[in-house]
């Protein structure tokens, strides 16, 4: 346990394997627990989670004890071990993390809560998303962990959320997940011309999640929805165009998916040199096969300004493409 402060990472994790391995996780789980009040050696303390967590059932005992102890950090990292475990006889420790005098403890038990899952768990991170008086921080967390959950929490309940700047992108996350809701589709839609990036993503991602669980009339109505959006705000649609060579790679995925659905002329070659990137690549190209014809034209009509590796997503697409000019530039 003492090395696993070690300054070489091959020691650390060569100590990780060796008490994983022990004969008597029960013991292990002890001396780890007791690592992690080590404030002083990064390294040390989060080797010991990673042990603590591959350590598994075994160390449940010492990791809910330790939940209730008097040091802060260890607290939140017990709770981040349990949550790292998933095991479901560590609920009822969460749900009581949740009145820690410490927020970001609170804040932790709530994420680890979305995590286990379960009808206990998910009816404390729906209480705790919708009361008004509870922390920032702490709703914030719960939001996520309804989305998360995939846990039905209509407009009607989610209330001030979706009016607080700071909880507005979560709570517009859980939107995603309610199938039933004809508010919900009016808030997203909304939402597209907030100011504020963050906000125009989660809807963006929400309504992508509500057409997935979607289909018929229901579906069309609210793709058309989403491009008269589009061509009705200034700010949308290029700065989900720029985002897509910026953003992390979760975002451009669903930045590219939303790019698709708009339909919009001017994302075409955008979409085409994102697809250069293998990570993005199939979604890149089925976001322009959704785009249809708009996206032929201007793919065509930008060929002689594409390098290589461009124009082999432009015959990829072509391929897959329906339209006079696909057929004559292949």
């Amino acid at each position: 346990v003492e090395l696993l402060g070690d300054e070489s990472w091959r020691v650390r994790k060569a100590v990780v394997e060796r008490l994983v391995a022990w004969p008597d996780p029960e013991r292990v789980a002890r001396a780890l627990v007791d690592a992690l009040a080590d404030g002083e050696n990064s390294g040390r303390r989060n080797a010991a989670v990673d042990a603590l967590i591959r350590t598994g059932r075994p160390a449940i005992p010492c990791l809910v004890e330790a939940a209730s102890g008097g040091d802060a950090d260890v607290r939140k990292f017990a709770v981040d071990v349990l949550a790292g475990i998933g095991d479901p006889s560590a609920v009822d420790c969460l749900i009581e993390r949740l009145d820690d005098g410490d927020v970001n403890v609170c804040a932790a038990a709530v994420d680890a809560l979305g995590t286990v899952g379960g009808p206990s768990a998910s009816d404390a991170v729906l209480a705790t998303a919708i009361d008004a008086a509870g922390d920032p921080l702490v709703r914030f967390s719960a939001l996520r962990a309804v989305a998360a959950l995939e846990l039905a929490l209509p407009v009607e309940r989610l209330g001030d959320a979706l009016a607080n700047p700071m909880l507005r992108p979560a709570a517009l996350g859980v939107l995603g997940g309610v199938a039933e809701d004809p508010e919900a589709d009016d808030v997203l839609i909304k939402a597209l011309s907030a100011s504020s990036r963050g906000t125009r993503e989660a809807a963006m991602r929400a309504i992508l999640g509500r057409l997935a669980r979607s289909d018929g009339p229901d579906a069309d109505a609210l793709a058309q929805r989403v491009r008269d959006a589009v061509s009705s705000t200034t700010v949308l649609l290029p700065d989900a165009i720029e985002r897509l060579d910026e953003a992390d790679l979760g975002t451009s995925l669903m930045l590219a998916q939303f790019l698709g659905l708009a339909r919009d002329a001017s994302a075409a070659v955008p979409l085409l040199r994102a697809a250069e990137d293998e990570a993005l690549e199939e979604v890149a190209l089925g976001a322009l096969a959704a785009m249809g014809g708009p996206a032929e034209r201007a793919i065509d009509a930008a060929w002689p300004d594409l390098g290589l590796v461009g124009r082999r997503c432009a015959c990829r697409y072509f391929g897959s493409a329906t339209g006079t000019p696909s057929l004559e530039r292949l």
